[in-house]
């Protein structure tokens, strides 16, 4: 696997969570949800709903990633608790065919987010500007 294979956008299908010394929580849609895109060495992560187990309703973090085997390393350069800026999150990473598994600790709870590869987006109509018409 290499950065260029994430490229594109990921939307989150399954989170487990787990404490120690407790059970795992299991979470999919509608509970939660979450976008990840990935384009030349930049990530950006939205995720909310299941994030509630770790004392906020909504994480959204951004900046530089890359790979160390099957070690990817997001360094944060734009983020809040519990990603905060200048952070650095290691994630086991794992991509088979169009899923994308990534895991590892977010303070003292181990963590294991889902994500399947988003469809292309169908965009709006090119418009000209100066007439307010497409362009097709």
């Amino acid at each position: 696997m290499t950065i260029d294979d994430l490229n594109g956008a990921w939307t989150l299908r399954h989170v487990r969570i787990s404490a120690s010394g407790r059970p795992a929580v299991h979470l999919g849609e509608p509970e939660t949800a979450g976008l990840l895109l990935y384009a030349g060495g930049h990530f950006s992560c939205v995720i909310r709903g299941a994030t509630r187990l770790l004392g906020t309703g909504l994480i959204g973090y951004a900046g530089t990633a890359e790979l160390d085997g099957d070690r990817l390393i997001h360094r944060v350069l734009i983020g809040a608790e519990p990603v905060p800026e200048g952070s650095v999150q290691v994630r086991h990473a794992v991509l088979d065919s169009a899923t994308l598994t990534l895991s590892g600790q977010v303070k003292d709870h181990a963590v294991a987010l889902t994500w399947r590869r988003a469809p292309a987006a169908a965009g709006p109509e090119p418009q000209d500007e100066r007439h307010g018409r497409g362009l097709s």
